[in-house]
């Protein structure tokens, strides 16, 4: 009995000081047309768990993001509107925000926005899947293209600590076996 509070205690030890991955998303080639929620935005969904080497359907926890990406702006369009929506919790992300012009300009943060720090939590990715939808804030012609995305958008991810546990506690039970 000893041996195995033990060893739990560690795992959950483990569980906390569990090293973070990064998730690259291309975005070459998105279009974003209308608000959100048309037929017509683009939509994309990853398995970042499996993508980690996790099981699939693993929780994953999101804890911070760079990027380093090209808006092309159509018609009327400005940077500022062109919008990546996250389904973590009505979480978007808009790589012009302020620039409310057009234009083909790189849009870039060299670094990791530590989500901890700057908006005070993490995200819960549940089931290891992330969709996103990219969209425009206020679209200037409907039914038509308004923003041409390239470059790409790297997730900092780390596993949920309940999958952590679950995946010592499955390490121990094949040790267990081994032995006996």
């Amino acid at each position: 009995m000893r041996d195995i509070s033990i060893a739990a205690t560690a795992v959950l030890a483990a569980a906390s000081f569990a090293a973070a991955d990064t998730f690259v998303i291309n975005v070459d080639g998105v279009e974003s047309w209308d608000g959100l929620g048309s037929p017509n935005n683009t939509v994309l969904s990853f398995d970042v768990a499996s993508a980690i080497g996790l099981p699939a359907g693993t929780d994953v926890i999101w804890t911070g993001a760079e990027w380093d990406v090209t808006i092309t702006p159509q018609g009327g369009s400005w940077y500022s509107e062109a919008v990546v929506g996250f389904d973590t919790g009505n979480l978007s992300f808009a790589p012009g925000f302020g620039d409310d012009f057009s234009g083909t300009d790189p849009l870039s943060y060299s670094g990791v926005v530590n989500f901890q720090e700057a908006l005070g939590t993490d995200f819960l990715i549940a089931g290891g899947v992330l969709t996103l939808e990219f969209y425009e804030s206020f679209d200037d012609a409907v039914d038509t293209i308004d923003a041409l995305w390239s470059g790409s958008l790297t997730l900092t991810v780390i596993p949920a600590p309940g999958a952590m546990a679950l995946l010592g506690v499955a390490g121990l039970a094949g040790t267990r076996r081994r032995r006996g």
